[in-house]
């Protein structure tokens, strides 16, 4: 028996750009959702590889590199009726064995009987002949885009069209390589596939014609896009890292950072900019955390760790030849230091002992109160587990004391303006503020640590004051939200609560 013939399969969804967060599910699922179809419609083979994806912000692309040329032909074994209804005492055909023959288009002779555990019956083997895979991939690859699910999704062609993350711009699909490479004709939102995909935004705007997964992988790299994410990854950090070396400095590693870099570009370029060295009397975690959460810069230090005035954006283009891009980065950077600064400077006219009043009126969940009162029932708490902690002689009065202080001034600091701006420093600020104003290095970094951990794999807090602190945090919150009818379920978790237990 000859191999059946097999041939690859190019399709790449075109369309607006994919947030960086959502991409590499979309990747996933867009892969998932076509190799099960291709699996059910038996065009791949039970040792196939398996479908490979990859993906830009502007393109879902997946590639079948062996697809069955047609499907193989479906045999199944028919039971009809019972033998002793399907023929009479003379083993002639009954009615029942008749009209069973004919509804599966086939003659009473070819009818044989088969043993089941049920007992002997009339069976029938009916062959239905192999399709082309060409006939069957415009309906597949149709399902497998439509019914890609997102967190979030639009209507982009009124709400009788799909649903889909981002307006679909082009459709490519190949059948095939070379010259013999063939369009799989199908539409979505009156979007027609072909064999054109285009390059980056910063390329031009000509469509690209290709004639399979070869001549893509050229033609696009030439238009400045690198499809494979893993491959935009190693690029990227490579030209980073030889940006910097020469000057000795080194980026901060943040591999979340590197993860919305490579989902958020299709052609990573290193850009280094500058900022003034005054800013440097801002604590680190302020200047990273503007850096790498509201601009998404690497920040970037000396070989020994200590942070430097210069920063890492990453473009989505070859070069800025003649700076405007590096100068309108530090511009805006130089705004948000600019603004911290004058955060933390004012903010700390007024002490956090001084804040604990302004707490009574900044609430918590409307059915539990304010911060003041979540102050008070996480003392009520700390002091029953210090209690029990001193008796088994895992912490000491002096313990006990910094801990009682360490919650009255844990959540001080979402009243200043610091945390105001820049909500993801909450504890971290109080922390540092904490230390700044001289209060017990014990308190300080028990504040600073408070809120951790915040999954499963993040870090905990330094010592036994910040866990202890830590702990009835979490206890209120969680109690909290079960008293009011808030406990998490699959959909829906206002509380956060299973991070925090």
């Amino acid at each position: 028996m000859s191999e059946p013939a097999k041939l690859p399969l190019l399709v790449e969804v075109g369309c607006e750009e994919i947030p960086a967060r959502f991409l590499e599910d979309a990747q996933t699922g867009f892969a998932k959702n076509l190799e099960a179809a291709l699996r059910e419609a038996r065009l791949l083979g039970e040792s196939e590889p398996s479908v490979e994806s990859y993906s830009t912000p502007r393109r879902l692309l997946v590639r079948v590199p062996e697809l069955l040329e047609t499907q193989p032909d479906k045999v199944e074994e028919i039971l009809g009726p019972p033998v002793h209804v399907g023929l009479d005492q003379n083993g002639k055909p009954t009615r029942a064995a008749e009209s069973f023959a004919e509804k599966n288009g086939a003659k009473v002779k070819e009818l044989r009987k088969v043993t089941t555990p049920k007992g002997e019956y009339l069976a029938l083997k009916k062959t239905t002949r192999g399709q082309p895979a060409i006939d069957l991939l415009p309906g597949i690859l149709t399902t497998a885009v439509t019914t890609l699910s997102f967190p979030k999704s639009m209507y982009w062609v009124g709400k009788s069209g799909p649903r889909f993350i981002r307006p679909i711009r082009w459709l490519l699909a190949l059948l095939g390589e070379g010259k013999q490479a063939r369009v799989v004709p199908f539409e979505i939102a009156a979007v027609k596939s072909g064999n054109q995909t285009y390059g980056n935004r910063t390329a031009g705007k000509n469509p690209i014609t290709v004639q399979g997964l070869d001549d893509y992988s050229k033609k696009l790299r030439t238009a400045q896009v690198e499809f494979i994410p893993e491959q935009r990854l190693e690029w990227m950090m490579y030209e980073v890292k030889e940006l910097l070396e020469g000057l000795s400095l080194r980026a901060v590693e943040d591999k979340w950072l590197e993860k919305w870099f490579v989902n958020s570009t299709e052609w990573p370029k290193p850009l280094l900019g500058q900022f003034d060295e005054r800013f440097l009397r801002l604590p680190r975690e302020v200047l990273v955390t503007v850096m790498r959460d509201h601009q998404k810069y690497f920040a970037v230090e000396d070989q020994q760790g200590k942070l430097q005035p210069r920063f890492v954006a990453i473009l989505n283009r070859t070069d800025d030849s003649k700076g405007l891009i590096r100068q309108g980065h530090e511009r805006v950077l130089a705004a948000r230091f600019t603004d911290a600064e004058f955060f933390w400077d004012a903010d700390q006219k007024v002490p956090l002992r001084d804040r604990r009043e302004i707490l009574e009126k900044v609430t918590y969940e409307a059915e539990l109160g304010s911060y003041g009162e979540k102050i008070r029932r996480m003392r009520s708490l700390a002091s029953l587990v210090c209690r029990l902690l001193e008796s088994a002689g895992r912490l000491t009065p002096e313990q006990t004391k910094d801990v009682l202080e360490s919650v009255q001034l844990s959540k001080c600091d979402l009243t200043t303006q610091m945390v105001q701006e820049f909500p993801e420093l909450q504890g971290v600020v109080g922390g540092l503020y904490a230390g700044a104003q001289g209060e017990n290095p014990q308190v300080a970094d028990a504040i600073y640590d408070h809120y951790l951990p915040v999954g499963f794999e993040d870090r905990v807090p330094r010592g036994v004051v910040g866990a202890v602190v830590s702990l009835v945090d979490k206890m209120d919150s969680v109690a909290g939200g079960f008293a009011v009818g808030r406990e998490p379920s699959g959909s829906s978790d206002p509380f956060a609560l299973r991070r925090r237990g």
